[in-house]
């Protein structure tokens, strides 16, 4: 784990996603990421790691959660979540779903059922991942890190860009 990088937590039942997400968190922000496949297996991470949820060293500083999984859905595991003794109310989360419902979107920002403070739509493109992670979480960490992050993130893509060339 690298020492003062975000940590995001990604939590889907589709491989690919969850890899596309992590290739894309630490190739282009170089950031930490841990992945669940899954509802189930996503609500286990939380509670293993509940200490980690929170601002800090270490700590899950956002969650990347689908909203439709077959074992359990991700409004589901979040309701779970909310109701464990670990249970960090702070916690960030972005949606990530398919959904063109607006109905499931304000159900999943509804701070009594989801609490969501972004929402990626199926397929999203690395960029669009990037922006909504950047928000989401420099508007975490206070304005007392939002130059040293952008920074960081424009230094990374711009290395990126001249790798590409």
């Amino acid at each position: 784990m690298k020492k003062g990088k975000p940590l995001i937590l990604a939590i889907d039942d589709e491989v690919g996603v969850t890899n596309l997400i992590k290739n894309t968190v630490e190739d282009r922000l170089g950031w930490n990421i841990i992945t669940a496949n899954g509802g189930k297996e996503g609500l286990k991470t939380l509670k293993k790691h509940k200490t980690w949820v929170g601002i800090g060293p270490n700590k899950i500083d956002c969650v990347i959660l689908d909203i439709k999984m077959p074992d359990l859905d991700g409004l589901d595991m979040l309701r779970e979540w909310r109701k464990s003794e670990g249970f960090y109310e702070e916690m960030s989360v972005i949606i990530l779903s398919a959904y063109e419902d607006q109905k499931k979107w304000a159900k999943a920002t509804s701070p009594i059922v989801g609490g969501a403070v972004g929402y990626l739509k199926k397929p999203f493109n690395p960029d669009e991942l990037v922006d909504v992670l950047e928000k989401v979480v420099i508007k975490k960490h206070g304005e007392y890190m939002k130059d040293d992050l952008r920074e960081k993130s424009y230094v990374r893509r711009k290395e990126l860009e001249d790798e590409s060339k």
